[in-house]
């Protein structure tokens, strides 16, 4: 417990950073969150990476690559884009991995063929909706069509993450309660995200960058707990 109070801290600490304004301390505030969080789960995993903890170490760390990137000029922001989108497919093998070993050693809930249409639909909304208020906006201004395309890829990456993550929960959720942690991230990453494009593309929101690093934050340590969890079932 002594281990999240200070990973907690490092995030309560960015966060009034950015109600205070201490924009020259932020970027460091900003990065130092991610990397409590890094050496938590590294702990956790008694510093041994074998597959599964391997994938989780690079998708937090390509995180940490994209707040850096989104720390410095605007330049590199499709960098840092693309930082967080390595992220993104590294949980999803994660997740597919995850699946595959539990799968051989018969640690799965038994799921109905009929129990995917919920993911399913909630896919296809979470997609609509972002095209809808995000990207169907953003193509009047005339964006360059290089970016829309890496935007779209980026989304549908992004919601697979949520749903996906919702999967893998309903699936291991005779594993134990630390298991749905992997559901709230997976779900606080997608408010994330859509609240920076929101608040980027189309319009400001109160108090966006707050919201943005809250839910953000959430979203990473409520992964990292649950696939700390994830992994050491499969071990």
């Amino acid at each position: 417990m002594a281990g999240i109070a200070i990973v907690l801290a490092g995030f309560l600490l960015h966060w009034i950073a950015i109600i205070l304004k201490w924009e020259r301390i932020k970027p460091f505030t900003k990065t130092l969150g991610m990397v409590l969080l890094i050496a938590w789960t590294l702990t956790n995993l008694d510093f041994q990476l074998p597959g599964l903890a391997a994938l989780l170490i690079a998708a937090l760390t390509f995180g940490l690559a994209g707040d850096i990137l989104l720390a410095l000029a605007d330049k590199w922001f499709t960098a840092g884009l693309g930082a967080f989108l390595l992220g993104h497919v590294a949980y999803l093998s994660l997740i597919t991995f995850s699946l595959k070993r539990a799968d051989r050693i018969g640690l799965l809930s038994a799921f109905s063929a009929w129990m995917i249409l919920p993911f399913v639909l909630t896919f296809v909304a979470a997609l609509v909706a972002f095209s809808r208020v995000i990207v169907k906006p953003l193509r009047k201004k005339g964006p360059d069509r290089t970016f829309l395309v890496a935007l779209h890829i980026y989304a549908f990456c992004l919601t697979g993450l949520m749903v996906f993550s919702g999967y893998l929960t309903f699936l291991f959720s005779g594993s134990g309660r630390r298991i749905w942690a992997i559901l709230l991230g997976g779900t606080f990453f997608f408010i994330s995200d859509f609240i920076l494009a929101f608040d980027r593309f189309v319009r400001r929101v109160r108090l966006g960058q707050l919201w943005v690093m809250i839910t953000y934050y959430l979203a990473q340590f409520f992964l990292a707990f649950g696939f700390v969890a994830v992994i050491a079932i499969l071990s």
